[in-house]
């Protein structure tokens, strides 16, 4: 004879199937949601620096006037060229972007091992042309991704298994009665007494009317014997 599993196996079966279901997608809203808004935060604080900068772009004789411009601020750098292209500040920076400038763009630029957001504007102060670019490196938000996937990988089977164990205490109480009734019925079956009777309570539910039922079958039952 096929084995089949129990009623309470399968509850606790298909309650961990459902709860790994959710837990995987709200694992994968949360860290979509998560890179949505790193990304978006990056390049907002990207487009603001560089817009900063613009604004505090000076040129006195012809010669940048650099001591207003912030060139580093919140992880984004600014750089600062010539109209033709030529860079003015800050010098000696070790950053190394090879990347044309490109009004109003931003892009993304690889330079192993880093990936780099850019972000270029061309603009005139005093009928001098520059250009300012901000970049700023992507692995910041990478970073806080992988740290929130590594919580997700070891909290998620702590949570699964908790989920699991609860799931097995609640549906093991919930059948409590039902292993009550059978050993109950198997003693009224087993002996000549058919008075006994299955315990009832005021609950109301499908178990009590399956108790109530059984005890007037058995009164039934009597009767007829005692007729008899």
């Amino acid at each position: 004879m096929k084995h089949r599993l129990s009623i309470k196996a399968r509850v606790t079966l298909w309650y961990a199937i459902f709860l790994a279901f959710l837990l995987a997608a709200i694992l994968a809203v949360l860290l979509s949601v998560t890179e949505q808004n790193s990304s978006q935060q990056l390049r907002d604080s990207l487009l603001n620096t560089v817009s900063d900068a613009v604004r505090d772009v000076r040129f006195d004789h012809d010669r940048l006037d650099s001591s207003r411009v912030d060139f580093y601020r919140g992880g984004v750098s600014i750089f600062i060229y010539d109209g033709q292209g030529r860079l003015l500040a800050p010098e000696g920076s070790g950053i190394q972007i090879d990347s044309v400038l490109e009004d109003q763009a931003v892009k993304i630029v690889d330079v192993p091992p880093e990936r780099w957001l850019i972000h270029d504007v061309y603009a005139e102060w005093d009928g001098e042309a520059f250009w300012v670019r901000g970049i700023v490196s992507l692995s910041a938000s990478q970073g806080t991704l992988s740290h929130l996937i590594r919580i997700a990988v070891i909290g998620a089977p702590v949570i699964l298994l908790l989920g699991i164990a609860g799931g097995w205490l609640i549906t093991r109480r919930a059948f409590l009665p039902v292993s009550k009734m059978t050993a109950a019925v198997n003693r009224i079956s087993s002996g000549s007494d058919l008075s006994l009777r299955l315990p009832e309570d005021e609950s109301g539910d499908e178990l009590a009317q399956l108790r109530r039922t059984f005890n007037a079958m058995l009164e039934r039952l009597q009767s007829s014997f005692s007729r008899e």
